[in-house]
């Protein structure tokens, strides 16, 4: 391999002869056909034509050494050799653990791959440190953070993040790294297949109930609350309710005690009546001697009996009891249970005596009197004339 300076005699591309110049007297004259060329004693240097002002060198990446001489351009002198060394780069500094723009919930650590990093050119912000290890990491600061990285050559890096030190949850999930809510509880799934809690036994079917509290208690592993923001469920298995007068629609749901399931809107219907039915037209123990005519009232009645047995009221909600030898006793129920009875007797007709009802003392309009009064004698003329006032009296017993 050649090494140094040459006097070549060149066709096209081939060398035709060369000859090494150690020294001046071994320059080509003029009009000579030799051109002179340095060689270099690697495959960076390579070979360079002499005889120009300037030399277009290409550079290698990483360190390059130059070896070159001067030459007068009449070739009558030529320099020692001479060396520089050139560096080379290309390739910008590498920023690895960032990504542009994103935002980071805590301090982020992230390494730089650049042999020549120039931190004095650099511009970094405070709240970026560098790590004894060559990382970096970068704090929880306000704003966006510009990190701009030089190397000696001044390529250069950039990125802009956000390191907030904080989660932003959103459904128990972090919105900028996808990071879980520890404390994140998800929301129940709505279900219509529940079972219904268990109210105070009623007092009568149909949800009757003769007191205005009662008891609705949650199935076994649900809490209970009126209303469906779960919240407000507590640990309640069961709710105290007062009802009023008539009928009660009472809405609940429930939710399950690890709040997994909630129950869609339920229903309860209460109706509440601690009324009695009213009899009236009649009074208890007495004795009739026609059938009387009684009234019952109660917006819930659901049966009427006498001495056990069955009967309707008319639509004026009255009834009429027929005579009987026995004592009748009329009960009425309403839909709760709550009752009221009255116990009478009913004669077939009066029992006279006198012209007298001894029962009810009404008088016989077809009883005739048998006697007669008595005028007194005192002041008595003839033929039924007086001197004074006449005195009538009645027989006995009248």
């Amino acid at each position: 391999m050649l090494e140094g300076l040459y006097k070549l005699e060149v066709s096209d591309k081939d060398i035709l002869s060369y000859t090494e110049i150690e020294s001046e007297n071994d320059l080509p004259e003029d009009g000579d056909i030799e051109e002179v060329y340095y060689f270099g004693g690697n495959s960076k240097a390579g070979a360079m034509k002499t005889g120009m002002p300037t030399l277009d060198i290409e550079l290698e990446e990483g360190e390059n050494h130059i070896v070159y001489y001067l030459i007068k351009e009449d070739n009558t002198t030529v320099s020692e050799q001479r060396t520089k060394i050139l560096y080379l780069d290309t390739k910008a500094p590498q920023i690895n653990g960032l990504e542009e723009g994103k935002v980071y919930c805590e301090a982020v650590t992230f390494s730089v791959v650049e042999e020549n990093l120039d931190l004095a050119s650099s511009s970094i912000p405070e709240s970026v440190s560098q790590n004894s290890d060559g990382s970096f990491t970068a704090s929880p600061a306000a704003g966006v953070q510009e990190i701009v990285l030089r190397d000696k050559a001044g390529n250069e890096t950039s990125v802009h993040i956000t390191v907030n030190g904080t989660h932003t949850f959103e459904d128990g999930v972090c919105v900028h790294c996808g990071a879980s809510d520890p404390n994140y509880k998800a929301p129940a799934v709505q279900s219509n297949d529940v079972p219904d809690a268990v109210p105070t036994t009623p007092d009568a079917a149909g949800n009757w109930y003769r007191k205005n509290t009662i008891k609705l208690t949650a199935p076994t592993g649900y809490y209970i609350s009126q209303t469906s923001d779960e919240s407000s469920f507590g640990t309640a298995t069961s709710l105290d309710l007062t009802l009023n007068e008539g009928e009660n629609k009472i809405t609940y749901y429930l939710l399950s005690t690890d709040g997994k399931v909630i129950s869609t809107e339920k229903t309860l219907t209460a109706n509440f009546d601690q009324t009695a039915p009213v009899i009236s037209g009649v009074e208890g123990k007495k004795t009739y001697c026609e059938a009387p005519t009684l009234t019952i009232s109660d917006a819930n009645l659901v049966q009427v009996t006498v001495n056990g047995t069955s009967v309707s009221l008319t639509a004026e909600e009255t009834l009429t009891v027929a005579p009987a030898e026995t004592e009748q006793t009329i009960k009425a129920v309403d839909a709760a249970g709550n009752e009221a009875s009255i116990t009478i007797t009913v004669h077939n007709g009066h029992s006279y005596a006198n012209g007298i009802c001894t029962v009810c003392g009404q008088y016989d309009p077809q009883y005739t009197v048998n006697v007669d009064a008595q005028f007194l004698t005192q002041g008595l003329g003839s033929n039924g004339w007086y001197r004074a006032n006449a005195t009538l009296k009645a027989p006995d017993g009248f």
